[in-house]
Formats: C-alpha cells, structure tokens, sequence
C-alpha cells in the first residue's frame, strides 16, 4: 500500500527506486514523459505502464514494450524527440525551450497548434511528420515570426510567411535525420501524394519562388549541406543559420536570409548562388561591357595623351 516516488533514469536507463524500503514489494510504473514534452492520447490521458512486483532491493532487468504494441511505438516517438534534442544541444542553442510540449497521439491530423504548444501526430513511426511539426514547434517557441496559415499543398504557391514556415519546418526535419553529404537527401512518409519528399533534388514542376514550401526547404538545405551542385557551393553549419534567423523577425526566406548573411558575410555570394538556384531570388543582371572601339585608343600609346 506505500507509494514511493518517481525516480527519473540515468543516461543508460538505469534508476534506483527512490523512498523504497526493505522487506517491502513494488510495482514500477513507467513514463517518457520529461520537462522538456509530455506524451497525451487524444483524451487527454497520459501513458504509463506498469511491471512487477519487484522485492526492494532487487535489479528489476531491463524494462522495454513489446515489439509492435503501442508502447513500442511511443517509445520510437520518444526516441525521435530525443534525436531532435540532442541536435539542438549539439548544434544550436535550447535555453529557449522553457515550457514542456504537450504530444497528442494518435491525433486526428497532424499539426502544431501555437497557442498551447503542442504537436498532434497521427503516425508516431512517421520521423519526417514527427520532426516537422517539431520544427513548427521549435520556430513558435524559439523565432519571432509573422503569423502565417491556411491550406497548403507542398508543390503548389501561396503566401511567403505560409512558405517559410513549412519549409522551414522541412528544413529542420532534413537537419535533424538527414545525412548533409546525401547527393539525393529525401523524406520518407512526409507527403505520400508526392513520394518521396527531394530536398536535395526538387522536381521542376514544383512551383517557382519563395511562395512555395519545398522551394524554401531546398534552399535552406543548400545553405546548409555538403553535397556540392549547380550553384550550390556552400555548406553552412546549423548554427550560424540558426543565430541568423533567431537575430530578427522573419516572415519569408528573403528576410531569413538577409539576417543569416549578415552575420556570415564571406559566405553571401555562395548563398545567393544556392537560392538563385532553388528560385528563391531572382538571377544576377549579367555586368555591362562597354565595347572597346579600336579608334579611341589612337594616341594612348604614342605620347599624345
């Protein structure tokens, strides 16, 4: 009839069961929920689960779901928040993130909803889903941003803030589980009408300029990867990017842009060449030559001027 407390795991998953006595059984129950996201099914309740009795004292083994149940999928969810966490540890900055993210799953849609930060999933084995509404989450809790929304088909136009919004969101889903060298770097179940998801490679149908999502996406990918191609010849780090957009409110890639080439100045040619190739800006005006006219170099060389 004793509760003891919640003993929160070490790096490797280990715990002692804390205010446990001797001589005294036990039943654990488990949660992946942390101060960084809490897991809600789509009543609201919270998973948990349980296994024992255990005798205090006692090594209770490894604790893991049933390969295939739902709390085998939860814990993939959980490991897929984990990969996004420690890519922001490593390569950006987390002071931001204060609050923890309420995740609905299974949700009805897949979505995040701004006003009570939180994301709604429908596939929780679906990482590029998973990372992309992360990727709103990450931009409503760290970025100043204009408001933006409405439907949206990847391959189609709309408005700028819409755009660099979702393609921001697919950027982050790219540099979060996307290898940077990949010559062909794409998505998995991100849009199963378009599969698979290039952001390395966009198809040319696709629609033009920085009205449309996957164009956004490409372009941030470009600034970003390794792989070299036409006019894609830089290969940024995350973070200078992530300084970048975080220095001042955006509502397009053209506004992302100018403040992540304000702080990497050597490197703004090179971007401009990325977005120019991904339609995002307009070609360069090709430099104007005046025609040097042979009779107007008489007397240049023979002492008469």
């Amino acid at each position: 009839g004793k509760t003891a407390s919640w003993s929160p795991v070490a790096d490797d998953g280990s715990f002692v069961l804390a205010g446990a006595e001797t001589g005294v059984s036990y039943t654990i129950r488990a949660s992946l929920d942390n101060p960084r996201w809490t897991f809600l099914d789509d009543n609201s309740r919270s998973y948990e689960w349980e296994a024992g009795p255990f005798a205090s004292g006692t090594d209770a083994g490894p604790l893991a779901p049933a390969r295939g149940t739902q709390n085998a999928k939860l814990g993939v969810l959980h490991l897929t928040y984990v990969d996004a966490l420690d890519f922001l540890m490593r390569e950006a900055t987390i002071h931001w993130w204060k609050n923890s993210l309420t995740v609905v799953w299974p949700g009805d849609s897949d979505y995040f909803s701004r006003g009570d930060w939180s994301v709604h999933i429908t596939n929780a084995l679906a990482w590029d889903v998973v990372l992309h509404e992360l990727g709103h989450a990450v931009m409503g809790g760290a970025m100043v941003t204009r408001p933006a929304g409405g439907a949206h088909k990847i391959d189609e136009c709309y408005s700028q803030e819409l755009a660099w919004s979702e393609g921001w969101a697919t950027f982050f889903a790219g540099a979060v589980r996307l290898s940077a060298g990949d010559p062909d770097a794409k998505f998995e179940f991100l849009v199963p009408r378009r599969d698979p998801i290039r952001i390395e490679n966009v198809p040319a149908d696709v629609c033009h300029g920085p009205k449309n999502e996957w164009r956004v996406a490409a372009g941030l990918w470009d600034l970003y990867d390794r792989h070299e191609d036409d006019g894609d010849r830089l290969g940024l780090s995350f973070l200078p990017i992530w300084t970048g957009v975080l220095s001042g409110k955006t509502g397009s890639i053209g506004e992302a842009w100018a403040l992540i080439a304000k702080n990497t100045p050597l490197a703004r040619r090179a971007g401009e060449d990325a977005l120019i190739a991904n339609t995002l800006l307009p070609p360069r005006r090709p430099i104007a030559r005046l025609p040097i006219v042979a009779s107007s170099l008489n007397g240049l060389f023979d002492g008469r001027r």
